[in-house]
């Protein structure tokens, strides 16, 4: 009798193991999960809500254009600002395009108490391959200090390297580099402040 009771205990014991264990959570919830949703940064609504803060509360914008060292200022009109913007707003920058095309890495930097998204992609016939967006640490982490942007364009005997730097509420900075052939590159800084406070 003992014999019989402890083989079937025994063979309870085994099939038990056998169970898979089940997951409190569905897959997609699960800490690690590769289901996981993503929570980008809204790159492309944030650059049009600062776009609307010119619109709605800037008279005029100073412009400083650099050139091989020298500056030149003038002043420029809302409208074509917002025509100068447009290139910053692309459809790759759309919500659903982003997250399937970009990656995200994130730094915080106990010094200063700012956090750092970095997203970049591998995706060649996309222009803008770099974008970081700099948060200054507040209690909910939603003060965007700046947004700077590289994109890329290639031809077959030219390339233009544009470096952009959005300064939230006060300024924007465009740095390009052009070159054709084997020519030295052509460097043009220019700068468009519409607060200075």
């Amino acid at each position: 009798m003992k014999s019989c009771l402890c083989s079937l205990l025994l063979i309870a014991l085994l099939s038990g193991c056998a169970d898979e264990i089940e997951s409190p959570l569905p897959e997609a919830q699960l800490p690690d999960s590769t289901n996981k949703a993503k929570q980008f940064f809204p790159i492309l609504d944030y650059l049009k809500g600062e776009l609307n803060n010119v619109d709605s509360f800037a008279t005029a914008i100073r412009l400083y254009t650099t050139i091989n060292g020298k500056t030149d200022s003038s002043m420029i009109k809302v409208e074509q600002f917002n025509g100068i913007m447009q290139e910053f707003l692309p459809p790759e920058l759309s919500k659903e395009n982003f997250e399937k095309y970009y990656s995200e890495s994130s730094f915080y930097d106990q010094t200063t108490e700012t956090s750092t998204f970095t997203y970049a992609t591998k995706n060649d016939d996309l222009e803008f391959h770099r974008i970081d967006i700099l948060v200054q640490g507040t209690e909910s982490y939603d003060k965007v200090s700046s947004i700077y942007m590289e994109k890329f364009i290639g031809a077959d005997d030219s390339s233009m390297v544009k470096k952009m730097l959005l300064v939230g509420g006060k300024s924007l900075m465009i740095n390009s580099e052009k070159t054709v052939g084997n020519n030295k590159p052509v460097i043009i800084q220019e700068k468009y402040i519409w607060n200075d406070w």
